[in-house]
């Protein structure tokens, strides 16, 4: 069975992205690998490679660019105009920039270091990341609340918990995802981040269960609460686990 690698393309200028993925499909089939080339900016969360323009919403720029909630195998790189003095400071934490003068022969140089870096067969992988606890069950659930449009005196009232205890819920789930600011927080969660979270990142043995919601008569419409294996939906337990 061939391989197949994921490939997240965020590049405004359609002109240049329709030539980089024409080029970047050819090399692919040469080598005998199937490569899915996609647009959608949630396939972050599951693609091998991203290639991203850096000339993006600082939001989106600081999404595309995270790690945590994306495969530890991961590469990504950036497309720029021009070589500027601070670009080894500013995209340090990346794996290359490619300016948008270079031929096509030097991406494919990039993109055979991103393979050698990949868990493909006979391909030894180089990157692990740094270990982190998985979202608790209630972090999830007060996620979800916020992606809902809740604010945290309103979580706090549908969850009998206090405000200060939904924000700490709230700051550990943004440590474990590597998100610093609230305003990414919100972005991520409005591009429908947490239905793309990886297995690593969730509890053991969690799914989602959208029928709890009928029954959840103080629940907003439209939240999807994980399922519980003890039995039928109750109304919301007073700090089991908060």
């Amino acid at each position: 069975m061939k391989p197949t690698v994921t490939i997240l393309l965020a590049e405004p200028n359609m002109y240049f992205s329709l030539g980089f993925s024409q080029g970047i499909m050819t090399y692919f089939n040469n080598l005998e690998i199937d490569v899915r080339i996609s647009e959608n900016l949630l396939d972050k969360t599951v693609c091998d490679m991203v290639f991203l323009a850096a000339e993006q919403d600082a939001a989106e720029l600081r999404y595309l660019t995270q790690r945590r909630t994306a495969p530890a195998h991961q590469c990504i790189f950036i497309f720029k105009e021009k070589p500027s003095r601070h670009d080894n400071i500013q995209f340090k934490n990346l794996d290359g920039i490619f300016y948008r003068h270079q031929s096509m022969s030097w991406a494919m140089q990039i993109v055979t270091q991103a393979l050698h870096s990949m868990a493909l067969p006979s391909m030894p992988k180089k990157r692990t990341s740094a270990h982190r606890p998985p979202l608790t069950d209630r972090e999830i659930e007060i996620l979800r609340y916020l992606a809902n449009g809740q604010r945290a005196c309103e979580i706090s009232h549908y969850l009998r918990i206090s405000p200060k205890t939904v924000s700490g819920h709230k700051r550990n789930a943004m440590e474990k995802l590597g998100i610093t600011r609230s305003s990414d927080l919100n972005y991520w969660l409005l591009r429908g981040g947490i239905g793309q979270l990886a297995s690593h990142c969730l509890p053991t043995g969690h799914r989602w269960n959208a029928a709890a919601n009928s029954s959840h008569q103080k629940t907003p419409p439209l939240l999807l609460l994980p399922h519980r294996q003890s039995g039928p939906s109750q109304n919301p337990p007073e700090n089991d686990y908060a």
